[in-house]
């Protein structure tokens, strides 16, 4: 009887449903945390721009300032970005329950889904370094703005275009997914070529560790002291987030590299990319001293407008 209950266990049909219960698990995870992005990248990039108006950050007479003018459009711009790579994503969840589902249609929902991560990191390595340039400009940071800094900053920014540029056609221009029962899946690491994505990989590593030092240079420095107080603590703000970043991309990077299995669907692969999403957005927004006023200016825009209406329905009330 044991025997028989252990072989039953084994055979194709059992083997099936625990893969199509699997299968289901990872697409309830997959459309909740996708769920989840697409509401907090609305409600930051919302909330950024409400922030922005109320501030007046796009006004001239405060363009020139730490958190306003072209580094604050950066981070609108950073915040909305990954809304292509999410709303692909929730296209490739679904795919299957198309009519039309095939290999050619995975690919092209697929690559559309790199496009988007890719926008999405060179907007917020744009960012970061449209952060470090500001911090520089900064009057009290002038004995540090030496032409090799300036320099450095070029060339961080040149390997950082170039890195998302190439990883982009590496992943987009071979075919590289196919579809399953499950879903679509990538090809096993085999049958890819993967020395573009390296290289890319490899450019955009010098980049980030360009970025860092240029970020970490000011507090290490022996001009440090002539540095302002509150421009101190946004560079150690800045450079925290940036880390993040970084970190957060590395993992996610080695985690689909050598963690992921072959066979994982792309419910595994883009919640992985989606999660890193998330800790970019974070990383964007922690990057402000504000940071909180920010998130709750919605709240306070829409309390502003009801305490309007009443006082005008008082007004027309006392009228009659």
């Amino acid at each position: 009887m044991e025997s028989s209950f252990v072989i039953n266990l084994t055979t194709p049909s059992v083997t099936a449903l625990m893969e199509h219960s699997s299968s289901q698990l990872e697409w309830y995870v997959a459309e909740v945390i996708n769920s989840m992005a697409i509401f907090i990248v609305l409600w930051v990039g919302i909330s950024l721009i409400l922030f922005g108006v109320r501030t007046k950050k796009w006004q001239n007479g405060q363009a020139n300032q730490l958190n306003a003018g072209n580094f604050y459009t950066s981070a609108v711009v950073a915040i909305f970005s990954p809304l292509l790579r999410l709303a692909a994503d929730q296209a490739v969840f679904n795919l299957r329950s198309s009519k039309y589902y095939s290999a050619l249609l995975c690919e092209i929902v697929s690559d559309l889904t790199v496009a988007g991560y890719v926008i999405s990191a060179t907007c917020t390595y744009i960012f970061l370094w449209f952060r470090q340039h500001t911090l520089y400009q900064h009057p009290s940071m002038q004995q540090l703005r030496k032409r090799w800094l300036v320099n450095l900053s070029r060339f961080s920014f040149a390997f950082i275009i170039c890195a998302c540029v190439v990883t982009g056609v590496a992943f987009i221009w071979p075919m590289n997914y196919s579809k399953s029962l499950y879903g679509c899946k990538m090809k096993p690491r085999k049958s890819l070529t993967v020395w573009p994505l390296y290289m890319g990989n490899g450019i955009g590593m010098v980049g980030q560790s360009l970025l860092m030092f240029l970020f970490l240079h000011p507090l290490r420095s022996a001009s440090t002291r002539s540095i302002a107080v509150r421009i101190k603590a946004i560079i150690k703000r800045s450079s925290v987030c940036a880390v993040l970043t970084v970190f957060s991309d590395l993992i996610s990077m080695v985690s689909l590299a050598f963690v992921v299995p072959d066979d994982a669907t792309t419910h595994v692969t883009t919640t992985i990319y989606e999660i890193n999403c998330l800790i970019n957005i974070f990383s964007v927004l922690l990057s402000f001293e504000a940071w909180k006023s920010i998130v709750f200016t919605p709240f306070e825009v829409l309390n502003q407008r009801l305490e309007t209406t009443f006082v005008l329905k008082q007004r027309i009330q006392s009228k009659k």
